[in-house]
């Protein structure tokens, strides 16, 4: 990795004079963003120079339409579909693969580089035309897990696509609510005849068993309520730590 200064000041002396390196095409520049150091955010370039990296030129454009999304803060849209764009470009330019999850994903059960790339294709149809951003979301976290078996899938798009993941999976919950919310308020426009009489049944099964487990957490049939309220105290007792910080108001 070096600052893209570096980058530029390499074309710069190469513009006449050709190096032996420049001359061969030994090394290429590969854009990788800004990327924060020390608490600042530094321009740079990873300098691709082993044959079996050379695959990563491939995706060039792609990774600096994610880049250029993301300074723009494009989350509605452009940064899930160029995330989506990158990996499976990625995929199919780098060397032949095959991942085996312990748990099949989206009905996959083998993957290698043509079926990574339908899931890439399910993913943006999942967020894009279906608009179900729980499945969206959850087959991102799935990425990361596969990615992670792939030893030569490049790593800078694995760290890009952990931290959008995260901050998808940051708004997942709250959007979640909001949804229920939203179902209880059309209940019957989206259940209909016997789907709408099961949706009541099972509104009413749960109310009932909440209030059944309300009434069994009081029972004094239950010996060891002391004992387990006590024993995840000791045993989350840093995360019990706690502090009062007075600052300046």
């Amino acid at each position: 990795m070096v600052a893209r200064q570096v980058y530029m000041n390499y074309m710069k002396e190469n513009e006449k004079d050709k190096c032996t390196l420049c001359k061969r095409n030994s090394i290429y520049f590969l854009d990788t963003g800004h990327i924060e150091f020390k608490g600042v955010l530094i321009p740079s370039c990873e300098v691709v120079f082993k044959e079996e990296d050379k695959y990563k030129e491939h995706f060039s454009e792609e990774l600096t339409s994610l880049f250029t999304a993301i300074r723009e803060n494009l989350w509605e849209q452009r940064i899930f579909q160029d995330l989506m764009s990158l990996i499976a470009k990625a995929a199919q330019s780098m060397p032949k693969f095959t991942v085996v999850p312990t748990t099949p994903v989206n009905g996959i059960q083998t993957f290698n580089n043509e079926s990574f790339i339908t899931l890439c294709r399910s993913a943006m149809k999942a967020y894009v035309h279906d608009e179900d951003y729980a499945t969206a979301v959850n087959m991102l976290k799935s990425f990361i897990s596969l990615i992670e078996q792939i030893p030569d899938f490049d790593r800078l798009i694995l760290d890009y696509l952990r931290g959008i993941t995260n901050k998808y999976d940051f708004l997942l919950s709250a959007y979640l609510e909001n949804i229920d919310r939203e179902i209880e308020n059309r209940s019957q426009q989206i259940f209909h005849d016997s789907y709408y009489k099961a949706w009541q049944a099972a509104k009413n099964a749960v109310t009932v068993h909440e209030k059944l487990k309300t009434m069994g957490r009081r029972s004094k049939e239950l010996p060891k309520k002391k004992v387990i309220w006590y024993s995840l105290i000791k045993q989350n007792a840093e995360q019990m730590e706690f502090v009062l910080h007075s600052g300046k108001k």
